[in-house]
This record gives structure tokens, sequence and C-alpha cells, in this order.
């Protein structure tokens, strides 16, 4: 009984941390980005789950602590039942007939009784195996949500390696764009020191033949 009194107080103990967690990533939500945002929800549902199956488990504990409960209850009852019994054949008041009539009343009492505790007792089965399917539901949602956020978590890691993989390739078409302005600007350099050329020796031609005119008058 001790022990399931203390795994009762640690189930609500947790049940406030749990609250204080949802709170808090309920929080972080509002303020996400959308990157963020998807592995705070998968969270959040697997604290809401986790939450549940606290909940569950504090059912379970709640039951299995009723029961023993009732067997402990049973079993006083039917010491007073046995004790009874003796008092009924030690009463040397009660004629034979009488002693067989008390105790034919305490044993129909007594299988009522029982009957109607074997019946609480189903009951209390029932309840723990219901328990105990919507627990292993939720253990298998939780799995299945963590599952998720691994997924997740890969696809954030590829997602990642993508976009430095995309500004390695803009790094490197950065470079070769200036590469290119810088061979276009060598080029344009290279054509104006022609052009320059050209006209000095157009100049010189000129000049020439200026000077030849000029001798020939």
């Amino acid at each position: 009984m001790t022990d399931l009194q203390a795994g009762f107080r640690d189930a609500t103990s947790k049940q406030s941390e749990f609250q204080t967690q949802l709170a808090q990533i309920e929080s972080d939500l509002a303020n996400a980005t959308n990157e963020t945002k998807q592995e705070l929800e998968l969270q959040k549902q697997a604290l809401e789950e986790v939450i549940k199956a606290n909940d569950t488990v504090k059912e379970q504990l709640e039951t299995a602590v009723s029961a023993i409960q009732a067997q402990v209850t049973e079993a006083q009852q039917r010491i007073k039942d046995s004790q009874a019994a003796i008092d009924i054949l030690n009463d040397k008041s009660l004629s034979q007939a009488e002693k067989i009539n008390n105790l034919n009343e305490l044993v129909a009492s007594e299988r009522e009784r029982i009957d109607a505790f074997e019946q609480k007792m189903n009951n209390f089965q029932n309840q723990l195996e219901e328990q105990e399917a919507k627990l292993n539901q939720h253990s298998e949602q939780i799995e299945n949500l963590h599952q998720q956020h691994l997924e997740l978590e890969e696809k954030v890691r590829e997602n990642t390696a993508h976009i430095q993989e995309n500004k390695n390739e803009i790094l490197e078409n950065k470079e070769n764009i200036q590469e290119n302005k810088r061979g276009i600007q060598r080029e344009q350099n290279q054509r104006i020191i022609a052009v320059g050329e050209v006209k000095v020796a157009t100049l010189n031609n000129s000049q020439a033949i200026s000077e030849l005119e000029r001798r020939q008058r």
C-alpha cells in the first residue's frame, strides 16, 4: 500500500511539472519561426500524451489502492464472521437447532457479501485492464511522436546541408562573376590601349603625309 501511495504522490508531483513544461512550449510556439514550429508542435503533442499517460497511471494507482482496501475490508469481515461462528457454537444458551439456524444465516450473509466482493474485484480488474490498454496507446503515440521528431531532425540536417551547398555554390558563382568582371575590365583596358596606339599611329602617318606634301611644294 505504501509503495502505491508513494507512486501516486510521485505521479501527482510530476503532473505539475509536465503542465509547466507544456506552458513553456506553448509560449515558445507563439514566438517560433516556421523551421522550429514543427519541432515544438511535436514536443507539445508528446508532452500532452505524457500528461494523459500520467493521468492514466494515477487512475491505475487509485484503482489498485481501492482494490487493496476492499480486500483488506473483506479479510477483516471474514475474520469477524469466523469469530461469530465460533461464538454461536460456544453459546450454551442456544439449542442445537438455533445454532444451526444462526450459522445458516451467517453463511448466507457471508455468501451474499462474498458474491458482491467478487463482483467488485472483477470490476477493479476490468478497470485496470482498460487503464493498461489506454496506457499502452499513450506509450505508442509517444513513441510515434518521438520517431517523427527524429525524422524531422534528420530532415532539418539534410536541409541545412543543402542550404550550405547552395551557399557554397552562390559564393563560387560570385567569385566567377568577379573573375569575369576582371576579365572584361582587362579586355576593355587592352582595347583602350589598342585604340590609343591606332590613334597615335594615325597621327604619325598624318604628320608624315603633311611633311611629304610640304616638301613637294
